[in-house]
């Protein structure tokens, strides 16, 4: 019953939309990500209270923060995958109150809604980088030993994420963004065989990659 429901709610949520028969097989596919996954809903399963809170809390989160209708009329133009994943940022940046931020220069749609969640981080852009030899020259070593850090990748290969990695501090969470692209997703899967990385969450449409000091390996499956 709940499937058909879902099923329904998208179907006719695309009536109202312009081109339908773009956004018609959009939402289709959207919904078969969903079947596939649904029984990974809302932390079902999970054995950890650390890992089962996030998921159920920030990952699956559906509480209309205050600040959504606030950022949906200052960026009014935007797909609508592209705002739900913001609104993850928005409640990551929240929930982990980061003090830097590292994102792509080319892709700032997710850092008002980071701003919002956290009103005292900082950006750091990869302008000024060269990888890997100046992360150390400008100071991005020193940088990431300060409190929680987010870093947010997308389109890169994975020499680019592998060249931060020891310079991160314990606790650090790294954002693959569209890891189910062929470019992507490779950089996923050898994210997620690294040592250091311990708690991952595969959400289809993004990867979400945890430094976390004293955990055994854990990787969870979300119907985001």
């Amino acid at each position: 019953f709940s499937c058909l429901r879902q099923c329904s709610f998208y179907l006719l949520s695309t009536i109202k939309i312009r081109n339908p028969r773009f956004f018609i097989v959009m939402r289709l596919n959207e919904l078969l990500v969903w079947l596939c996954r649904w029984r990974h809903c809302r932390g079902f399963g999970v054995q950890s209270p650390t890992d089962y809170n996030f998921i159920r809390y920030v990952i699956n989160e559906h509480y209309p923060y205050y600040a959504y209708q606030e950022l949906r009329e200052m960026i009014p133009m935007m797909d609508r995958m592209v705002r739900k994943k913001a609104e993850l940022m928005f409640r990551i940046a929240n929930r982990l109150q980061p003090e830097y931020v590292y994102f792509p220069a080319y892709d700032e749609c997710y850092l008002p809604y980071i701003s919002a969640g956290c009103h005292r981080c900082k950006f750091v852009d990869n302008v000024m980088f060269d990888f890997p030899e100046s992360i150390s020259e400008y100071g991005f070593g020193e940088i990431c030993w300060n409190n929680m850090n987010i870093l947010i990748f997308d389109s890169v290969n994975y020499a680019e994420i592998a060249a931060f990695l020891p310079y991160l501090k314990d606790n650090t969470l790294i954002v693959v963004d569209n890891i189910n692209c062929n470019s992507m997703k490779e950089c996923w899967i050898m994210l997620c065989s690294e040592r250091r990385i311990t708690i991952t969450y595969d959400l289809h449409y993004l990867g979400l990659a945890f430094i976390s000091p004293g955990r055994h390996k854990q990787h969870y499956d979300v119907n985001f």
